[in-house]
Formats: structure tokens, C-alpha cells, sequence
């Protein structure tokens, strides 16, 4: 989810920075959500890795 996140970020800020879009509300939107995602995706996989596997 991190990896899909922080490819997403980038495909925008590229088209903002390089393509010379206006930085619209939607497009501040989106690079706020992929931000989220980002530190969600890190935080679950911190969280993960914290966690031993439980035998069964």
C-alpha cells in the first residue's frame, strides 16, 4: 500500500511541477490523501514487524 501511495505522490507532483498544471484544491486533495496512505502503510508495517508470528 506504501509503494502504491508514494508512486501515486509522484505521478502528481510530477505533472504539478514539470507539466505546469495549476495546483488545484483536487490535486492538494490527492497528494494529502497519498500522504495518509504513505504514513498508514508505514505505520501497518512497523506494526507488523513489531509482532512475532503466533504459533498455532
Amino acid at each position: 500500500m506504501s509503494i502504491l501511495a508514494l508512486m501515486l505522490l509522484a505521478n502528481t507532483a510530477w505533472s504539478v511541477l514539470m507539466e505546469g498544471r495549476s495546483a488545484t484544491v483536487f490535486v492538494w486533495f490527492v497528494m494529502a490523501l497519498d500522504l495518509a496512505f504513505l504514513v498508514l502503510g508505514l505505520w501497518l508495517y512497523r506494526r507488523a514487524v513489531k509482532v512475532p508470528p503466533s504459533r498455532e
